[in-house]
Parts: structure tokens; sequence; C-alpha cells
């Protein structure tokens, strides 16, 4: 990789931290941020969101503290993303990962002391590790990560699907292993996890996953359903990702605000922004990169993310009883 290419590389990394560090300072807490800084006054909780983020409010018992380090933890994506081996991310390692450090959702999360770009840090490592064909540390990573968010059971079986397909006999065996050594830290977390979203009461349909990973790409939208026409099936763990994000949660109904659903399928933007980068030539690059920055203007609602929620939930509200007129 050329000198030019790695300063760049530490100029996203400068940029990216800067932005997350002054939205961290945003007044607005969510629910959970306030949960996890009062886990360590429970005296007989159990964890339901993931054992990591939970042992960390200890570590940081401020909220100010927690989004630091989550600000900063996130923001070591930078190093990994230019070096995933693949013949799409080699042509355009720094449109790829601009297009993931950069976008809005992804910023914002991680300004916020919540264990979503932590996990979707956890999932760059895991694609990073695959792409080079370390298996034993990427099944390690996979089973880490349910330690973060219970999804990781997802990355659990992504990487069970791609070694069976390989016929890796010996990597099917050791992530097996590795998975067996977790269960009994995380059975009794799962349980309640998928108890509470099952009974929650959703504001929209659930097939409002199949176009959330869409909508959190904001101007970007346009490009992706060619992009994803034309590069879907180039790379099977890119895929996996992006498929098994979005049919768990309608699967399995989980989650029920529309803050949920844009969440959840936050690492979708790693699959969206390598089919992007898929179809950009020459001229077309100057137009996304144009697109992704007028894209970095949905950062000043965010910052006070509570009016933007419920300005997107009035939104979605009123889309969804527009196309429930018209088709019933």
């Amino acid at each position: 990789m050329s000198t030019s290419i790695k300063k760049w590389i530490i100029v996203l990394f400068v940029i990216q931290l800067i932005i997350k560090l002054i939205l961290s300072t945003s007044p607005y807490s969510s629910f959970d941020e306030r949960e996890y800084i009062e886990f360590k006054n429970k005296t007989n909780a159990v964890p339901e969101r993931g054992f990591l983020l939970e042992f960390l409010s200890y570590l940081f018992p401020s909220l100010l503290t927690g989004r630091i380090f989550v600000a900063i933890f996130s923001s070591f994506v930078v190093f990994l993303l230019p070096f995933v081996k693949d013949n799409i991310v080699s042509k355009n390692k720094l449109l790829f990962t601009s297009l993931i450090v950069f976008n809005p959702l992804f910023l914002k999360l991680s300004s916020m002391y919540l264990t979503d770009a932590i996990f979707f840090t956890f999932v760059v490592i895991f694609v990073y590790l695959k792409s080079k064909k370390m298996e034993n540390k990427a099944s390690l990573i996979s089973c880490i990560s349910i330690l973060i968010r219970f999804e990781g059971l997802l990355l659990v079986l992504i990487n069970f699907i791609d070694l069976i397909l390989k016929k890796d006999k010996k990597n099917i065996l050791i992530q097996f292993i590795l998975l067996i050594c977790f269960i009994p830290v995380i059975f009794k977390g799962f349980e309640l996890y998928l108890t509470a979203h099952l009974k929650t009461t959703p504001e929209a349909p659930y097939l409002y996953y199949l176009i959330t990973p869409f909508m959190i790409q904001g101007l970007l939208l346009v490009f992706l359903p060619y992009a994803l026409i034309k590069q879907f099936g180039k790379n099977r763990i890119i895929d996996l990702i992006f498929v098994s994000f979005i049919f768990f949660y309608l699967v399995f109904h989980i989650g029920g605000t529309f803050a949920d659903r844009f969440r959840y399928v936050l690492p979708t933007i790693l699959p969206s922004a390598y089919y992007i980068s898929g179809i950009v030539r020459r001229k077309l690059k100057s137009i996304v990169v144009i697109f992704l920055i007028f894209n970095l203007l949905l950062l000043l609602p965010l910052y006070d993310y509570r009016l933007f929620r419920e300005y997107i939930k009035e939104l979605m509200s009123e889309y969804h009883l527009f196309f429930k007129m018209k088709l019933f």
C-alpha cells in the first residue's frame, strides 16, 4: 500500500473521531444509555443486551466517559477496512472505508454509550479475519461478539455456513467447540433478550426491515438498488451479513420501535458500502463522494437525537397509513 493511502487513512481516522467526540456531547441520552450507567447499582440484574458493555459500566461510570470509549474503540475500523482482502475493496480502499465510517447513523451510534458501534467493530474484525483466511481467530471473534450483542450468533452461523461450503472439517469442529464454551455464559441472557423483544408492540409492520438497510444510507440510497443487483454474489461473507441481519429481525420480530429498527440493521452498512464501491468508476466516484459529503448534513438533526427520532417516527407513520389505505 502506498504511503499516500496510509496518510489518507490516518486523516480519515482523525476526522471521524473528532466528529464522534463532538456528537458525544449531545444532551440527549437514550433509555439504554441510562440503564448501562445504572447497571452497577442493581443487585439482581441479569444482562439482556450483552454482557460486555454491562461490565464496562463499572469501568466507565459516567455517560461522557462511556461515550468517549465507544467513539475511540469504534474508530479503529478505519485501520481494518482498507485491508480487507477482496478485489473490489483493493480497487476502492478509501471510498469503501469512507462510505462506512462517515455513515451518519454509524457516527451517531459511535458517539452513544450503546452496544451497536462496538458490535459493528467486531463484525468488521470478523470480515477482515475471514478475508485473510484466519479461520480460528474469526471463529473466536464470532463467539466473543455474542457477549456484546446476542446477534453475534449470526456471525457464528455465517461462519458455520462458510466453513461447511468450504468443507473445512477442522475449523468447523473448532467453531463448534468454541460455541459450546460460550453457551453457559449466554444462554440465560439470550432467553431474556428474545422474550423481552417478542413482547414488544411494533410501531410499524416488520416488513419495514426490508427497506431500512436502504434508508440508513441516506442520499446514497439512489445507488444501492443497482449496486445490489450487480454486486450481490461476489463475496459470500458480505452477502450473508446483508441477508442475515435483515431476516433475523424480520423472522423473530425483534424490536418494536423505528429507532431500534435503524440500529439493528447497522451491520448492513458494510455490505452496502461494498456493493456501491463495486459499481463505482472514475466519473461516478466523484458523484458518490459528493453525495457522501451532503449525507453528512444529517448529523445536524442527529445531534439532538430525540427530535430526529420523533420526526422519523411521524414520517414513517404517515407512510404506513398511506400504504395501508392504498392496499385496503
